[in-house]
């Protein structure tokens, strides 16, 4: 009965239009008063779910992501991008893919990554002709590229719930990520050949070298967190602190943001960390009312029940983390489900960094699935569009990610190669 008023009350809730961390927050209030305990006891739940040193990473990598897209970075990314692709047929949208995976690399947030690309791309395309829905589509899909490579928010997220080590992570979301990419690069393909739509003009020498040069220095962040993390230079933590500074020095170097900007720039980076926080906070005492009630044991039986195959419990795991990203967001998804799947994982000897991929490509997923996923809404408001109009043009990239998710759940060393090879 309380397993049912604490789902039931969530869903009703949701539909109500209340924001996801107060209706997972009031779901467990419910529950717990039904239960008769005392609410103090949630007191040390939600100061330890906020107390630790590595999610301070998250403030600092979306600083990064708010100046690097203040100080004029995603613009010059799109240059670059441009440059490598824009030449060939229907080259926007192939700039939209490469130029969203770049800034990705930057910011690790799908929906800062959208903004700051569909900005400078959606109304390009328009002047063009492009099919907008479809175009509108393409930029959210995109978008969340930036969850699968460094500093993936998401990613160091699931890295403190789940007790996975995040710089492995990061290393072992770069081919899927780069096959992703690929994946997204083909549905463009077959779309701009139905539709003819025109290349960019080749760049003169000087100005292709001109935008290669005046791009490095930007994306070295993703070299910088990577390597550092790698080679055990810094924390995550330190990582996000060491990108927050490069991505300050290098706005004021390129002129485009000054030291007035500065503040209304952190503002808003810890106005996005707030809300984060709160969905910590709010998960983590769901998580703990889970617990009480025993679902997690209950999920654990039910799931090996069925089958003690390590592949057929993924393809579970899997369908769980989809039905459930089709309405939540992955910050409590991965601290809701997390530590209830752990316990599988490891029984079944599955690697917990192919574990940690696999559940970030299943957010991936989520995060373009209609009609919750968040950089639709952002994209379609770019655009000024309908909503509802993005949710057939969508459907190829939700089948091409489907496939990248197929691939790297059954074949663990495209998650694993890098992780193995770079750390062993």
């Amino acid at each position: 009965m309380l397993v049912v008023l604490l789902f039931g009350s969530m869903l009703i809730f949701i539909l109500l239009g209340m924001s996801i961390s107060f209706a997972i927050g009031l779901a467990s209030l419910l529950v717990i008063m039904a239960s008769g305990l005392n609410l103090l006891t949630l007191v040390p739940t939600s100061v330890s779910a906020a107390n630790s040193f590595t999610l301070l990473a998250i403030p600092f990598f979306l600083l990064t992501g708010e100046l690097m897209g203040r100080g004029g970075i995603s613009r010059r990314i799109v240059e670059l991008a441009q440059t490598l692709v824009g030449w060939l047929s229907g080259g926007l949208g192939y700039v939209c893919v490469v130029a969203s995976m770049f800034f990705g690399g930057v910011s690790g947030s799908c929906t800062a990554d959208t903004a700051a690309i569909g900005s400078v791309l959606l109304p390009a395309m328009k002047k063009q002709n492009y099919n907008m829905p479809f175009a509108c589509a393409l930029q959210a899909s995109a978008g969340t590229l930036g969850m699968m490579v460094p500093p993936s928010i998401t990613m160091v997220i699931l890295g403190v719930t789940a007790n996975i080590s995040i710089a492995r992570m990061f290393l072992g979301g770069l081919v899927p990520a780069v096959l992703l990419m690929l994946a997204f690069m083909v549905v463009v393909f077959f779309h701009a050949r139905n539709h003819r739509y025109p290349s960019e003009p080749r760049r003169p020498a000087i100005a292709a070298a001109k935008s290669v040069v005046v791009s490095v220095p930007p994306l070295l962040t993703v070299v910088i967190i990577a390597g550092g993390l790698t080679l055990g230079i810094f924390t995550a933590t330190e990582a996000g602190a060491v990108a927050a500074v490069y991505a300050l020095i290098l706005s004021l170097i390129y002129k485009e943001l000054s030291w007035r900007d500065v503040g209304p720039v952190v503002a808003r980076a810890a106005s996005t960390t707030g809300m984060v926080m709160l969905l910590v906070v709010t998960s983590s005492i769901f998580g703990t009312v889970m617990t009480m009630l025993r679902i997690p044991e209950s999920l654990a039986n039910f799931f090996l029940s069925l089958s003690n195959n390590p592949l057929h419990v993924f393809l579970l795991i899997n369908i769980l983390l989809l039905l459930v990203g089709t309405f939540l967001d992955p910050t409590p998804i991965i601290i809701i489900l997390a530590p209830l799947l752990m316990p599988i994982i490891m029984r079944m000897g599955i690697d917990p960094v192919h574990f940690g991929v696999v559940f970030t490509l299943n957010m991936v997923f989520a995060q373009i699935s209609p009609p919750a996923g968040v950089p639709l809404f952002v994209s379609a408001g770019i655009a000024d569009i309908p909503i509802g109009k993005i949710f057939v043009p969508v459907l190829p990239f939700l089948g091409a990610t489907a496939v990248v998710l197929v691939l790297v759940t059954y074949i663990p060393d495209l998650a694993l190669f890098l992780p193995r090879l770079v750390m062993p």
